[in-house]
């Protein structure tokens, strides 16, 4: 389904709509969609009603070419309204990585709109300024790769140790370069 908010519009698939079952809304991580969790949605399914979001400008939602709106405020805006929309009883919001960051910003700013969160792989962010800014040159970096090479900095990502070591490195590998 797709959901409209200020100017982008978001992808998101509720794979069960139990309503005695809690509902449990994941975040993806940097380069990743909501199918990074597919392997996952059967086993879910049995005690919570699955709920995945592509995140703005990943997979099939939509993304901004002002870059003022990839800020968590703004992030954390379009996700409440996008929440308020699906009114679910009892929700609990799972962030992986960069996805667990937003999920941890969400749930600081909207406690009323969660049961429980989880987090994995994530940190609350760099409380050291020099490390802070030494991220951000990193991330300025990879992001004019991106533009410049998207088809080599994809590689270069796929050599990290989560999709090599992984068990199924074909199938996640294939998840991240979006080749479902």
């Amino acid at each position: 389904m797709k959901l409209f908010t200020e100017n982008i519009y978001y992808h998101a698939d509720i794979h069960q709509n139990h309503f005695d079952l809690p509902y449990l809304v994941m975040f993806h991580g940097f380069m990743g969609t909501g199918h990074v969790f597919d392997h996952l949605i059967p086993k879910l399914k049995k005690f919570c009603n699955p709920v995945t979001i592509d995140l703005a400008g990943h997979g099939q939602s939509g993304g901004s070419l002002e870059p003022e709106r990839y800020n968590t405020e703004k992030l954390i805006a379009d996700l409440a309204s996008i929440f308020n929309r699906f009114r679910f009883s009892e929700m609990i919001l799972y962030g992986y990585s960069m996805g667990g960051r937003l999920a941890l910003q969400f749930a600081l700013t909207h406690t009323d709109l969660l049961h429980s969160l989880i987090l994995e792989s994530t940190t609350a962010g760099i409380p050291e300024a020099d490390l802070r800014s030494e991220r951000r040159n990193q991330d300025q970096q990879r992001a004019k790769q991106i533009e410049n090479d998207y088809l080599g900095f994809l590689n270069r990502w796929m050599q990290k140790p989560l999709f090599t070591a992984a068990k199924s490195k074909t199938k996640l590998q294939k998840t991240y370069r979006h080749e479902m």
